[in-house]
């Protein structure tokens, strides 16, 4: 939330891990990973999109060509509901998705670039 110009942030969250594979080039590797360096400061419409779905906080981790990306929510939410909201009045959201595709495959079976991890009952 620190790039939404507030520090407010929802008591109580939730978290979703989402998980990709990078492409197998190594090239585009670094490419992803300098727009993603840089993202802030040349697209900041797409931390607009995050504070008008309400995220309280983006973590993206690589393991090789794995990524996981974990977003927090406000408990009581779903991503399903909320990330709608980031393309809203915001093309440049649409345009980011549309380039960060061409840098990720599905994992090994999975039907989707992104699946979303379940979580383990406890």
């Amino acid at each position: 939330r620190t790039y939404c110009g507030e520090e407010k942030k929802a008591g109580d969250w939730t978290h979703v891990i989402i998980s990709t594979n990078l492409v197998k080039d190594v090239k585009k590797q670094k490419e992803y990973l300098r727009y993603h360096a840089n993202q802030f400061r040349d697209w900041p419409e797409i931390d607009k999109g995050f504070c008008k779905a309400d995220f309280q906080q983006l973590l993206l981790f690589r393991n090789e060509r794995q990524l996981m990306l974990v977003i927090s929510i406000p408990k009581g939410e779903t991503l399903a509901h909320l990330n709608p909201r980031t393309t809203e009045n915001n093309p440049r959201v649409e345009e980011w998705n549309r380039l960060m595709a061409n840098y990720q495959e599905a994992l090994e079976g999975a039907s989707t670039t992104w699946i979303e991890l379940e979580k383990i009952k406890q």
